[in-house]
């Protein structure tokens, strides 16, 4: 079972990294782990962080190729479908 890491990028550039990783079955896996921890992190840490918005995942394999990125935080002050009403 291949290794994935789940650095994260702030939106200024700094990098935290994943120093443990996760084992995973593939790639869609780790986008799903990925969004998981997301939503947790938002719902503990970012109400009311706007600094955190934009930053986001690098996921990484254990041979160092990044594989996808995605955010890591989720902005709840914006409902779902209400983005783009006025």
């Amino acid at each position: 079972m291949p290794r994935f890491y789940f650095h994260i990028r702030s939106a200024s550039g700094a990098l935290v990294r994943d120093e443990a990783g996760m084992y995973l079955p593939d790639i869609d896996a780790a986008r799903v782990e990925a969004r998981l921890v997301a939503e947790e992190f938002s719902a503990e840490h970012g109400r009311g962080r706007p600094d955190y918005l934009g930053s986001h995942f690098e996921i990484v394999s254990a041979d160092g190729q990044q594989t996808t990125t995605m955010p890591a935080f989720v902005d709840w002050s914006v409902e779902p479908g209400r983005a783009n009403e006025s």
